[in-house]
């Protein structure tokens, strides 16, 4: 939607109101009413399950195991918490997906969003500051041009302005501090084609061009646009460092290369420079079989954690040097999380098991292991805490 159009423009949209919102209930969860509450709450958040009739939103309270899970009728991939109502979060449909689904962990209640049949989800959202608005990444069904749909969170998430990635195939975006003081954006641009007509099938590896794309969120003015040196890396997940730098995780698409040679799959970029693609301990990377399922950062370490389902580990690297602190092997690893005032990270697996891993030592706790059969863990974790 062009934003020049009607009475209000993208800087009125997304200006802070600092107003709250409500949840409307839709159905039943398949799960028994919690006893009672703590003054603080903490869950286990993400998308579950491998075939399409145990699609669920899935959550596990860390205080006594209890488990709340809410059939979905698609795939989920990343979950986004409310900045404001911190009980509220949206697990979106992995891409190309056609719904995302709201929760409140507090009242069990929850609803379903369809989208538009022309524009669909591609696994990540986010709100913005206050709460008021959420922001969806999308593609265009037929040419995959990627867009950030801009949704009134007060108002059944309507979409109130949509405008260009400036990249094909868009994925994770996350928030951050822009150049002009605003809140910014940064969204990774796979630079991967694919419809809802053929599913997750590449249909352009010949022409890929993936990317690195900045915004002022205020004006959805974009601030910069950066490419990695090889094009077959696909930029699907990112996080943000405590300076800013922002580092990605890669996936190889290599039935497009011509060699066998081991890529890199860790980049970090800073503004206004060239990205600066993990050149050292390829051996340790090529361990994560050309594919990243996720990445987080302790700031309070100076430590990053990528994860791999395909390679079945879990690398840990310093921010400071680049170089490899640690691995840990765990089959199909994915979700990674921080916890522990952001001294331990946390990871999920497709066989419903999670893991802590101390973010200094990098040693595991294993009395803490959870285990739940009846949960097969997607891509990504998320911790929710609120009183």
């Amino acid at each position: 939607m062009n934003s020049k159009k009607g009475g209000l423009n993208r800087r009125t949209l997304l200006k802070s109101t600092g107003t709250a919102w409500l949840l409307s209930a839709c159905g039943e969860s398949t799960a028994q009413k919690p006893l009672g509450l703590a003054h603080t709450e903490s869950w286990w958040v993400g998308a579950s399950g491998r075939e399409p009739n145990a699609y669920a939103f899935s959550a596990i309270r860390g205080r006594d195991g209890y488990l709340l899970r809410v059939p979905s009728s698609f795939r989920g991939h990343a979950v986004a918490q409310h900045p404001v109502v911190a009980s509220r979060v949206v697990m979106f449909a992995r891409r190309p997906g056609a719904a995302f689904l709201e929760v409140d962990l507090r009242t069990e209640s929850h609803q379903l969003f369809d989208v538009s049949p022309r524009f669909w989800l591609q696994g990540h959202g986010v709100f913005n500051g206050d709460g008021s608005h959420l922001l969806t990444v999308e593609a265009e069904a037929e040419t995959g041009e990627g867009y950030i749909a801009v949704r009134d969170a007060h108002r059944d998430y309507e979409i109130i302005d949509r405008f260009p990635t400036h990249g094909i195939g868009p994925h994770e975006i996350k928030r951050l501090p822009s150049s002009s003081g605003h809140e910014g954006l940064v969204v990774a641009n796979g630079g991967i084609l694919t419809r809802p007509s053929s599913g997750r099938k590449p249909l352009n590896l010949d022409a890929m061009a993936p990317n690195l794309a900045y915004f002022d969120m205020e004006s959805g003015e974009c601030l910069e646009v950066v490419r990695l040196s090889e094009s077959k890396a696909s930029i699907r997940h990112l996080d943000v460092l405590a300076d800013n730098r922002v580092v990605v995780g890669l996936q190889i698409q290599r039935e497009g290369l011509t060699h066998n040679d081991t890529l890199p799959l860790v980049a970090f970029h800073e503004r206004g420079t060239k990205p600066q693609l993990m050149q050292n301990a390829l051996g340790a990377q090529a361990g994560l079989a050309d594919y990243v399922g996720s990445v987080a950062v302790s700031h309070k370490h100076g430590v990053l954690g990528v994860t791999s389902p395909k390679g079945n580990l879990a690398l840990f690297v310093d921010t400071a040097t680049d170089n490899v602190r640690g691995h840990y092997a765990f089959h199909d690893v994915s979700g990674i999380a921080l916890a522990d005032d952001d001294s331990t990270f946390v990871l999920s697996s497709s066989v419903g098991q999670i893991r802590f891993v101390d973010a200094m030592t990098l040693i595991e706790d294993r009395s803490r292991r959870l285990v739940t059969e009846q949960v097969a863990w997607d891509n990504h974790l998320l911790q929710v805490e609120f009183i």
